[in-house]
């Protein structure tokens, strides 16, 4: 099943027209009408909207039976990701690599239980530099920091292990360790709450690969 039909089917499933869903992402009626269509594919900084929007994870929304998440829609531009591509075809893909800028070579251990975000969170950041090490839950990602030591440590919130309650365990053994959320859970309650944990800043999902960038190099 394509994304295109996922789509359809988790919108038919919740009674969603077109036009309400176009609405929730903020996106026309046409563009949906022309994923439905296999006309287009959405841009992929949409897909984790997209899926919280049809209550579906990222994963279960790319990985279709035929689908498998080998095609993209980045910058409007079709890729399949059987194709080998070099750095610098990652970096016009995104648009997100500045000319003469240092790479950062600091380590960052993401936590996120969604394969697709963390295959994208470490695409954009290795393209920058950065050393990525990953971990699919809040346990693996506790167990992970004496071992790889991050600079920075970048969670999500609903993952196995609840990211706040990782957050306050990550700055009650490590209070020096810069700590990020990254996180469609983005209400003023939440913010407010991770940084009374001790979190140095927020992004929400989804997200533009430059405002994570700038997050990170802040801290």
């Amino acid at each position: 099943m394509m994304i295109g039909e996922m789509i359809k089917k988790r919108r038919g499933l919740m009674k969603l027209t077109q036009e309400e869903l176009a609405a929730k992402l903020n996106v026309t009626p046409q563009a949906v009408s022309r994923w439905e269509n296999e006309i287009s594919l959405p841009d992929i900084t949409l897909v984790p909207r997209i899926a919280e929007v049809l209550k579906v994870s990222c994963d279960d929304l790319l990985k279709g039976k035929e689908h498998c998440i080998t095609h993209y829609a980045l910058a409007g531009i079709m890729i399949d990701a059987s194709e080998v591509l070099i750095q610098n075809d990652i970096d016009v893909l995104f648009g997100y690599c500045k000319e003469n800028e240092k790479p950062d070579r600091r380590k960052v251990l993401h936590a996120d239980d969604s394969e697709f975000l963390r295959m994208m969170v470490k695409d954009i950041l290795n393209s920058q530099g950065f050393e990525v090490v990953q971990a699919v839950d809040g346990d693996e990602c506790m167990a992970m920091l004496p071992v790889e030591k991050p600079d920075i440590l970048l969670l999500d919130i609903n993952m196995p292990g609840n990211g706040l309650e990782i957050l306050a365990k990550a700055k009650e053994a490590y209070p020096e360790l810069p700590v990020l959320m990254l996180s469609a859970v983005a209400d003023d309650k939440t913010v407010k709450k991770t940084k009374e944990l001790g979190a140095a800043g927020f992004v929400a999902k989804p997200f533009q690969a430059e405002a994570l960038l700038e997050h990170l190099r802040s801290v």
